[in-house]
This record gives C-alpha cells, sequence and structure tokens, in this order.
C-alpha cells in the first residue's frame, strides 16, 4: 500500500513518466484481487507511455489471469488498438493490441483434431501489434510479434509480410525474403506488398550486409590469417552427389585423422536435397580443418519434401547459408594461411557460353526442379554474379585460389553429349570475376571432364 501510495505522488508529479504507472501496476497486482482493476489500467499507461518489452509482459499476464477471457472483448478491444494506430497514437495501440490477446481464450492442444478456433484473431493481433512496434522503431519486438502471428495461422499471408517487413527493418535480409516469398507462394492471385518485399530483399541481399553476414565475415575472415604458411594443404572435390548411397559410403571412408590441419573445397552438387547437403557436410567439416563450399545447380532444384518449405530456389539458397554458419562450414572468402585465400564464387550457366547459339534454348528444360523469382536464361546468372561482387571489392594479398560450380570460360572440356549442353556449363563473367580477384588458381565442377592446365597464366 505504501508503495503505491509513494507512486501515486510520482504520477501526480509526472504523470507522462511511464515507470511510477508501472510501480502502481506492480503494488495493485500484490494486492490481491481487489486491486487488479486498478493494476490493469495502470500497466496499461504504463505500456501506452513506454511500450517495452517489461511492460507488455506485465500487462498481458495480469488480463490473462482475469475472469472473462472472450473473444468478443478481443475483437473490440483490437478495434480500439485500430483506431489508435489511425491516430498515430502507437503506444495506447500496444496497449490495446496487448489486452485483446491476453483476453482471448487459451490456445486449444496442438492436435489436428482441436485446432484453434480463434487462430485468425489471434494472428490478427499479434500482426497488428507488429506494425505499431515497427512505426516504435521497436524491431526486436515487432519481429517477434510477426513470427507469433504466423505461427498463429501459417496460410495469413498478410502476417507473412508484416513478418518480412520487420524481418527487413531488423537487417535480417535473408529471412526476410523467405517470408515475402512465402506470401507470394500462399497468395492465390499476385501480391503488390509481398512483391515489392521479395525484390527490395533481393536488392539488399546481394550487398551482403545483413547482420548475419556480419556475423559471418566478422567470425570467420581472420581464424587463420596469422597461420604459418606450409601447415596446410587445400584438396577439392565437385559433384559429390552425396544423397547416393555409394558416393555417402566413399566420403565416409575419407579418413578421420589424415587431413585435420588441412582445407578442403567443395565446388557444389554435394547433393539435391538441404537435408543431404547438411548431412555431407557435417561429414566432411569432422574431416577436415575447414571446408569451403558453394552450390551448384543440384542444390537449387526444389525436391518433392522441399516445397511445402521452401517457395523458392532463393529462399533455399539462403537456408543453406544459414545451415553452412550452423557447421561452421565457409563460404565467404578467407585465409587459410598467410599468404593463401580461398575465394568461393557463387555462378549460374548462362546460353552465351555456347558459340554457336549464344542465345537460350524455349525448347530446353535444363534443371526444371528450380523455381526462380526471376527470369532462369536471362537474369539467375547475372544475379549470381552480383552477389559475387562485394568479394572482389576485398584486397587479397598473396595467393587467392577460387572456386564456383560452372566453367568460368570457354574452350574448357565438358561432356557434350546432351543436346545443347553447352548451353548450360559455364558463364564467361566467372573469368572476369575471378581475374579481377587476382586468383592464381580456380576449381571448378559440373563439367564431368578431367582437366588441369594454365591458361594465360
Amino acid at each position: 500500500s505504501a508503495s503505491a501510495a509513494d507512486a501515486r505522488r510520482a504520477i501526480a508529479l509526472a504523470p507522462r513518466w511511464a515507470r511510477p504507472w508501472g510501480r502502481v501496476g506492480d503494488a495493485a497486482r500484490r494486492l490481491g484481487q481487489d486491486a487488479k482493476e486498478e493494476g490493469a489500467a495502470a500497466y496499461r499507461k504504463a505500456v501506452e507511455l513506454e511500450p517495452s518489452r517489461a511492460n507488455v509482459a506485465k500487462l498481458q499476464e495480469l488480463i490473462a489471469t482475469q475472469d472473462g477471457a472472450s473473444a468478443d472483448a478481443a475483437h473490440a478491444t483490437k478495434e480500439e488498438g485500430n483506431e489508435a494506430m489511425r491516430s498515430g497514437q502507437l503506444g495506447l495501440a500496444v496497449a490495446a493490441y496487448t489486452e485483446a490477446i491476453a483476453r482471448l481464450p487459451l490456445k486449444a492442444d496442438a492436435v489436428a483434431e482441436r485446432p484453434d478456433p480463434h487462430a485468425l484473431l489471434r494472428a490478427v493481433l499479434h500482426s497488428n501489434r507488429s506494425g505499431a512496434f515497427l512505426r516504435l522503431r521497436n524491431f526486436e519486438m515487432a519481429v517477434a510479434d510477426g513470427q507469433d502471428a504466423v505461427a498463429a495461422q501459417p496460410g495469413f499471408v498478410s502476417a507473412r509480410c508484416q513478418l518480412g517487413v520487420a524481418l527487413l527493418a531488423n537487417n535480417m535480409h535473408q529471412e526476410a525474403y523467405a517470408e515475402f516469398a512465402k506470401a507470394l507462394q500462399l497468395s492465390q492471385e499476385e501480391h503488390n506488398k509481398a512483391r515489392k518485399g521479395c525484390n527490395v530483399c533481393l536488392q539488399e541481399m546481394v550487398r551482403w550486409r545483413s547482420a548475419s553476414a556480419t556475423l559471418r565475415f566478422q567470425s570467420r575472415f581472420f581464424l587463420d590469417i596469422h597461420r604459418p604458411r606450409g601447415t596446410t594443404r587445400v584438396f577439392a572435390l565437385s559433384d559429390i552427389h552425396f544423397d547416393h548411397r555409394e558416393n555417402e559410403d566413399w566420403v565416409h571412408g575419407i579418413d578421420d585423422n589424415a587431413f585435420q590441419d588441412d582445407v578442403l573445397i567443395v565446388a557444389g552438387n554435394l547433393a539435391d536435397s538441404k537435408v543431404a547437403v547438411g548431412r555431407g557436410l557435417t561429414t566432411l567439416r569432422q574431416k577436415f580443418r575447414r571446408v569451403f563450399y558453394t552450390v551448384g545447380n543440384h542444390e537449387m532444384s526444389i525436391t518433392h519434401a522441399e516445397h511445402a518449405r521452401y517457395p523458392d530456389s532463393i529462399a533455399k539458397l539462403h537456408a543453406i547459408i544459414a545451415e553452412c554458419d550452423e557447421l561452421g562450414v565457409d563460404i565467404f572468402p578467407a585465409p587459410v594461411c598467410e599468404g593463401v585465400t580461398i575465394l568461393p564464387l557463387f555462378s549460374w550457366y548462362s546460353a552465351e557460353f555456347d558459340e554457336k547459339d549464344p542465345f537460350p534454348d524455349p525448347n530446353a528444360h535444363y534443371d526444371k526442379h528450380c523455381k526462380w523469382p526471376m527470369d532462369p536464361d536471362l537474369q539467375v546468372w547475372k544475379y549470381m554474379a552480383k552477389l559475387n561482387e562485394s568479394f572482389l571489392a576485398k584486397p587479397y594479398f598473396g595467393t587467392v585460389i577460387s572456386f564456383s560450380h560452372f566453367l568460368p570460360r570457354k574452350g574448357l572440356p565438358f561432356d557434350a553429349s546432351r543436346k545443347n549442353s553447352a548451353k548450360a556449363v559455364g558463364c564467361e563473367m566467372l573469368e572476369e570475376q575471378l581475374r579481377a580477384a587476382g586468383s592464381k588458381l580456380h576449381v571448378y565442377g559440373h563439367s564431368r571432364s578431367r582437366f588441369g592446365g594454365m591458361l594465360q597464366g
């Protein structure tokens, strides 16, 4: 009681200060059932003035313990929040949406026979509160509410878009892209907000300025920069196809101890599914000190089991990159010892690689299980090349070993048994990029032909 009285005096002196309102709420909660109404009003005012995580949690907890959970009451309080949003009273909107969420009946048990009857309203409330937090520039809370909205109603396109916007504002470009792309996949017709979100993310992702990309560079680039020259060897593999049993057995047969000081380059086509890619990288990571990896065309295909998980191949690409981060596999350039740097390059094929007919074949269906948010013949290879540009801007000293999945120049041997196969094996832009980086040795895959030599060296 004394604490509540002191807090009320503070409110009289500074009515726009959130802390004493919160103290009144704390005291009222301890005073029992009779003071709960005053506590709820005080917490609501605290949230209105300072919509912090702590204040929101206290308001929601107190309202949820009161009697009278009702979807109708939640809906009415939601309308108060909407009105506050329209008038620019963002703190009041957060308070109203929080109260509405707390007034909803508890979720039904998570079994298929008993779906949540209020799932859509729950999703709308979390999505709306996410929008309020976003306008308040509380991006962390905006993301959390967006995730709760999607969890409540995974098929709610607006919730996906709201989560995408929150992630984008929180510098999580890859994660935002996945949400916008999923919204496009779910929508029955073209969704302008989702399309615009995808396009913005595609532009941001090539710059590699997201929180995850920054952490990746800071945590991996300097690991071996002072490792003495001559203390490591570099090996290279490509087209392992780990999802074939005999190839998986071969990888498991690599000696567990012989290469613990060495580096492995994996130049794409490790496997088709992301699960198999993860298993393959896990196995190789245990056998080598460091593994550098880039994707090929097989990784970019969407397998039957992956259709519900990955809306397109760009989303799958970044899911694979996230898996690499978890496993400690390198997809960014980094020194492996003093004077030696490994440079992975993203790549895709261009029909211009075919000297006899440098135009896309409308009747060819290369990699038909890939799904792109852009023209597969004219834009994918350019986008992949664009992903490399920030790598090329960095100064590298000593020997640079680059690698890609696709062939970097015409004239290199490849399996030409398939009709018009030259249109789907390489990209000349790769040679420009590897030379711009000062590469002394380039490793590539995909060709199904062995080759080694010095060209214009």
